[in-house]
């Protein structure tokens, strides 16, 4: 960007301005190339500890009761499901952060403490979204077991000719799905919250880049870049707050199986 703008649109300069695209043609490509292949890894070594991890969590099955086998079987999954998508890729592409802020800040120290400032700002309030979704989730998990025990005693009523009760369980079910609207509403307050002050975020530090030009601190080449790079910072840590829920779901299970593992002394 400080090329382009500050050398070769000020010079009509048309192959310079070839040369520029076509570098970048080729960066981007190679981009491409690379982060396939960095998700394909990723997501064969994740499934490969999984199936690993499910082979020795076999052992422990045959020990205990069905509902705890079932419970093993929806850990495995939740660790499975952060395991086979982009979040790993995604907490890797967050260790560029530091070198964000370190560009930011050859551009000007002040968008340098702006852009720190501002993914502080917005990893704190995924921090607060994830504590305020978690006491909210348990609450749900907990409804549906609840739900579900009622349904295995009207389906024991049933079969053994006792009338259901139809009214208990549209009790049940309306505080089940009053239960689950609540933690959407969060969800998407929160996501709400967050886009808006990402906008904002963006828009200040547009504003400051201007101020900076403006008082000749700053060329114009410079302003467009340091958009460019708080774009991209943004965008990284958006798509890392996104997977974190997962992660977070990821590592509570699998915090879980390490004492099942333990009692056959397997360790992973």
């Amino acid at each position: 960007m400080l090329r382009l703008y500050d050398k070769v649109l000020t010079t009509e300069a048309g192959v310079a301005l070839a040369g520029l695209a076509g570098l970048v043609a080729g960066l981007l490509l190679a981009f491409v190339w690379l982060d396939a292949v960095r998700s394909r890894v990723l997501c064969r070594a994740g499934l490969s500890f999984v199936e690993s991890l499910d082979r020795r969590m076999s052992l422990v099955m045959g020990s205990v009761g069905e509902a705890r086998g079932r419970e093993i079987i929806a850990d495995l999954e939740r660790i499975a499901r952060f395991a086979g998508s982009t979040g790993p890729a995604a907490f890797l592409d967050a260790m560029w952060l530091p070198a964000c802020l370190v560009a930011s800040a050859i551009l000007h120290p002040a968008l340098g403490m702006f852009l720190a400032t501002a993914l502080i700002v917005q990893a704190a309030l995924a921090v607060a979204s994830e504590r305020a979704g978690r006491g909210r989730e348990n609450a749900g998990a907990d409804a549906f077991r609840r739900r579900l025990a009622f349904h295995r005693e009207t389906h024991a009523r049933t079969s053994s000719d006792c009338p259901p009760v139809v009214t208990d369980w549209r009790a049940v079910s309306r505080a089940y799905f009053r239960q689950k609207i609540d933690v959407a509403d969060s969800a998407m307050t929160f996501a709400a919250v967050g886009k808006g002050l990402r906008m904002a975020l963006q828009m200040s530090g547009l504003g400051l880049s201007a101020l900076l030009v403006g008082h000749a601190m700053m060329s114009p080449g410079a302003l467009v870049a340091a958009s460019f790079i708080m774009a991209r910072a943004f965008s990284v840590l958006d798509v890392a707050v996104m997977y974190w829920r997962v992660f977070a779901a990821a590592r509570d299970s699998y915090r879980r199986l390490v004492p099942e593992a333990a009692i056959t002394g397997s360790r992973f």
